[in-house]
């Protein structure tokens, strides 16, 4: 026979109430089989991101394990599936549907990462994300990187894309090598020390960086909890590390490092309200601590004259500043694209309104930002009115008039801001003076469209005979097209442009002309 089981013998002469303490519940067995799986999971990625970085396998290289959801389509952007829906809900309304798309790497000139202390582990020379039972014996460490899709939990080795410009990679490699030198505290989730009634605890909560082409050099903005008002010796032994490395001239080269100016930005913690934006449009939460303070300077595109014998360049563009108050595509080059067509359209509808003899016409942009659309417009027309809601946007706009006077001084001097959003514009007095009074209209709304009012209002436009539509939302245009043709506009023209090849978006332009309804 058997000898009995030790085992067994001591658990039968156990009290019944101390097998009932370490008896777990369905729920508990179950969470804790989750919560080891999702150990496992990270340790293989973990291993294979040792592997790669041992056979030193780049980004590029690693597309389809890296965990930026913007690669998800990377390597056939064009079947992205809000791309195939927009190729088949054109298909029916126009002969041809021409798919845009530029580089598929170091595209982005803007990049907003999150900073948040993180478990890791350092072995190696090598930092990754800590398992659960690692995390006990490692404290918590700064990182910089972009948030896992729907979750604000930070992915490993995010701080670097294959994405992002050179630049800007190297901008925030630096930034998060500094930081974490000094010791400086980043925001924690859930914190409830970082939602006090003083801003919260001082503390770094995200980083930005846009480029500046022509220069190279990039625009580091830091956001930082605390009010302005109140001084951080922390903070300024960051921003002056910044500086030195700034001002300091390398011994092999001539020029000074990449950064073209840097900003703080004090954002407190109100938590008396749910806010996930990363910038609070107040005038007085914004500080230049080094370089100009009109931001970086860009050039969108070049314009082009069409005549009846040749094609030639027009006027130059207008120079577009953009501090880091403002918006500003991440992907100018593909952007560029969309206002060339625009340019071309607009030209031979010009050519069309001469030959007419009309007089030049009158253009309208909503949602205008700085005027990045309208600006590069100013030389077709008579008349320019540009508007948006932010009130960061009329200085630049100011800026780029007074550059444009020393180029194209008629197209200055037909060339106003109305800040206001889209809403107040074509809503009472103001529907009078701007909107039924345009000739051309040119809307680039929010990645949810057209407010109904403005929709509605579009339609009723009186003497408006070309719609220019920049979409970033394609459920959204979908939407206000529908309303937009029962009011009285056709389709004429649409593109597509993958300003983000890799991610599940495509950014739409579509012109209309108004036929009135019968």
């Amino acid at each position: 026979t058997n000898p009995p089981n030790l085992f067994n013998i001591m658990q039968q002469r156990k009290p019944a109430s101390d097998t009932s303490k370490n008896q777990l519940t369905p729920t508990q067995l179950r969470n804790a089989r989750k919560r080891r799986a999702k150990q496992l999971k990270q340790q293989q990625l973990h291993q294979q991101n040792d592997h790669k970085r041992r056979r030193g396998v780049s980004h590029e290289e690693d597309e389809d394990h890296y965990p930026d959801p913007s690669l998800q389509y990377i390597k056939q952007p064009t079947r992205a599936p809000t791309v195939q829906q927009a190729k088949q809900f054109f298909s029916s309304k126009l002969d041809s549907f021409e798919i845009h798309s530029g580089p598929k790497h170091h595209w982005r000139t803007l990049v907003k990462l999150a900073v948040r202390d993180i478990n890791v582990v350092v072995a190696n020379n090598n930092t990754h994300i800590a398992t659960e039972y690692q995390s006990r014996r490692r404290k918590r460490q700064l990182c910089l990187g972009l948030f896992a899709k729907k979750s604000h939990e930070l992915i490993p080795n995010s701080c670097t894309s294959p994405l992002h410009h050179p630049k800007i990679n190297q901008a925030m490699e630096r930034l998060e090598q500094l930081a974490r030198s000094l010791n400086v505290p980043a925001f924690q989730e859930g914190d409830q020390k970082n939602n006090d009634d003083d801003g919260g605890d001082p503390c770094l909560k995200y980083a930005t960086a846009s480029l500046e082409r022509r220069t190279q050099k990039v625009q580091l903005t830091l956001i930082w909890q605390e009010r302005k008002d109140k001084e951080n010796s922390t903070l300024h032994r960051l921003t002056r590390a910044l500086i030195n490395e700034a001002t300091t001239t390398t011994k092999t080269s001539s020029e000074n490092t990449l950064l073209q100016s840097l900003w703080v930005h004090y954002h407190p913690c109100d938590f008396s309200i749910h806010n996930n934006s990363i910038y609070a449009i107040d005038g007085g939460r914004w500080e230049t601590i080094f370089g100009p303070s009109h931001g970086t300077m860009e050039h969108i595109s070049r314009g082009r004259t069409h005549n009846s014998d040749d094609e030639k360049e027009g006027p130059s563009p207008p120079l577009l500043y953009f501090p880091p108050n403002v918006f500003r595509q991440a992907n100018i080059d593909a952007f560029s694209s969309i206002v060339q067509q625009i340019q071309t359209f607009l030209q031979k509808e010009a050519l069309d309104r001469l030959e007419q003899e009309k007089l030049p016409p009158k253009i309208l942009e909503l949602y205008g930002g700085v005027g990045t659309i309208g600006l590069n417009l100013a030389h077709l027309c008579s008349s320019l009115i540009c508007s948006d809601e932010n009130p960061h946007n009329l200085a630049c706009f100011e800026k780029s008039v007074v550059a444009l006077e020393k180029t194209n001084p008629s197209a200055a001097n037909s060339c106003r801001y109305v800040p206001h959003n889209a809403t107040d514009m074509v809503r009472g007095r103001n529907a009078e003076l701007y909107l039924h009074e345009a000739d051309w209209i040119v809307v680039d709304p929010p990645r949810k469209g057209l407010e109904p009012v403005v929709c509605q209002a579009l339609c009723s436009a009186q003497q408006a005979s070309v719609l220019v539509y920049v979409s970033c939302g394609f459920a959204a245009f979908a939407r206000d097209f529908q309303q937009l043709v029962r009011g009285g506009w056709n389709l004429v023209q649409a593109s597509g442009h993958l300003l983000f090849p890799g991610s599940d978006v495509i950014e739409t332009l579509a012109i209309f002309r108004y036929n009135p309804p019968s």
